[in-house]
């Protein structure tokens, strides 16, 4: 894996934790907007009926985008897995010999020819 490569993907993990860190703070002031609102009608029973009623389709469609919000939030931590999977296994194949990679890569089901493209970094042609 080259410098770049690298480094855009560390770039990226960033981005996407703090996505993830904004995404839950969003999530926790929507819950306590949530409790304010169900004490507001423990309060005022006949008024937040009323207001239960007439905005029924608001609150089917909220829960709606809720689901769709945390599923995008599955998927953030889901990606943030696999780009920190790929800088440990590009910081063990620029260990690897050539041999040891074509191995390693073959074993993936990635099949490459006999001239393997050296990698920076990989110190024994072997």
């Amino acid at each position: 894996m080259t410098n770049k490569r690298r480094n855009e993907l560390k770039k990226r993990l960033e981005i996407t934790q703090k996505w993830c860190d904004y995404f839950l703070e969003r999530e926790k002031n929507r819950k306590i907007s949530i409790q304010a609102n169900k004490a507001l009608n423990k309060d005022k029973p006949f008024l937040g009926l009323i207001f239960i009623l007439l905005y029924l389709p608001t609150k089917i469609l909220g829960k709606f985008l809720s689901i769709c919000r945390w599923n995008a939030y599955n998927k953030a931590c889901k990606e943030m897995e696999i780009i920190i999977k790929e800088l440990k296994d590009g910081e063990d194949y620029n260990k690897m010999t050539k041999k040891e990679l074509k191995r390693a890569l073959e074993e993936r089901g990635i099949h490459v020819g006999e001239s393997l493209i050296s990698i920076e970094g990989d110190k024994n042609d072997q």
